[in-house]
């Protein structure tokens, strides 16, 4: 009991722990929500509840009990509960690398890494104070590694891609490469209605893609861009044509970053064409409303392979672009761009 009255209070574990628990509490109000959510893993777990409460609230009951074993001077049981806490993060870590990257996350589990560094005892050699444990140490090595590896996914995500066109209010994402034929017809077909993000799918690609950043930043439009550049990549001049080592390195990385965007999204054929939405113009014009002559939501007309599609009509054009099929470049077709 005397020893516990004299020990020192511990500073360092009670005013970390302070700081994650205002954290947590302003993570749970609305205005402060938004203010730390700035990656899509925030929007993801913010929806997630245990027993019915939000994470933030175990997060906050955890720092306040570091808080009063730390005020009580209670430094072995503060740092055993800082400890315990830590090696739950690094499961919450594990779940969120494959998942979405969660920046107020990684907020909450770096307070939880401070607090153990100052509540943990340090090694005195003279007088033998025991050091953490192997199973201290194992514990610090995986929520190291993976927490750097969700901050490194975050980073990625925060640094927006680079974009050859984009107007405002855009609802389609179109991802090309120039030497694609059927890129060509959606940069045709989307032009000035959609963002254009580039993929370097051959080795030329990269002097294309770069000659057509210089005719967008004089003025001229993607749909008016294309064609020109790839009329002049078919000339004699264009041997001529070269980029700086230092701009084609950070084409490369963007182009690099594009591609990985794709990949994780598990695409394998360009152009890939995103909608924010559903453009009214493939249902026929018009919603379909239940009750309305021709307007039905059953399934009517046999499509491929016997199967049949939700509102396909003679006169519907989703069932004309279905069975017109998909222009694509892939590996093996007629005008391959792989």
């Amino acid at each position: 009991m005397n020893n516990a009255k004299n020990a020192p209070l511990q500073w360092g574990g009670l005013l970390v722990s302070l700081a994650g628990l205002v954290y947590c509490l302003t993570a749970l109000t609305e205005r402060g929500s938004q203010a730390l959510c700035i990656t899509s893993g925030c929007n993801l777990f913010k929806q997630v509840t245990i027993f019915g409460f939000s994470p933030w609230w175990f997060g906050a009951g955890a720092f306040l009990l570091i808080a009063l074993l730390s005020l009580q001077s209670r430094r072995v049981l503060a740092f055993g509960a800082a400890m315990f806490f830590l090696a739950l993060d690094t499961v919450f870590l594990g779940a969120m690398l494959f998942s979405a990257p969660c920046v107020s996350c990684l907020g909450a589990g770096l307070l939880f890494f401070l607090a153990v560094l100052a509540l943990r005892v340090k090694p005195d050699f003279m007088h033998k104070t025991a050091s953490p444990s192997r199973a201290s140490g194992v514990v610090f090595f995986i929520w190291g590694v993976l927490f750097c590896a969700n901050a490194a996914t975050a980073f990625n995500e925060l640094v927006p891609l680079k974009s050859l066109e984009n107007p405002a209010n855009s609802s389609f994402t179109v991802y090309f490469s120039p030497t694609c034929p059927a890129c060509r017809e959606a940069v045709l077909a989307l032009g000035g209605k959609a963002a254009f993000y580039a993929v370097s799918k051959e080795a030329g690609d990269l002097l294309k893609i770069a000659r057509l950043e210089d005719m967008l930043a004089e003025g001229m439009d993607l749909k008016t861009a294309l064609p020109a550049m790839l009329a002049e990549a078919e000339g004699p001049g264009w041997l001529n044509y070269h980029i700086s080592t230092k701009r084609a390195l950070l084409l490369e990385w963007q182009l690099l970053r594009n591609k990985a965007r794709l990949a994780h999204g598990g695409f394998t054929a360009l152009p890939v064409v995103q909608s924010n939405g559903f453009p009214r113009a493939l249902s026929g014009g018009s919603s379909a409303r239940a009750g309305q002559p021709g307007q039905s939501g059953e399934l009517q007309t046999p499509a491929h392979g016997g199967q049949s599609f939700p509102g396909a009509s003679p006169g519907n054009p989703l069932s004309n672009i279905l069975d017109g099929g998909i222009g694509q470049c892939i590996e093996g077709a007629q005008e391959p761009c792989d």
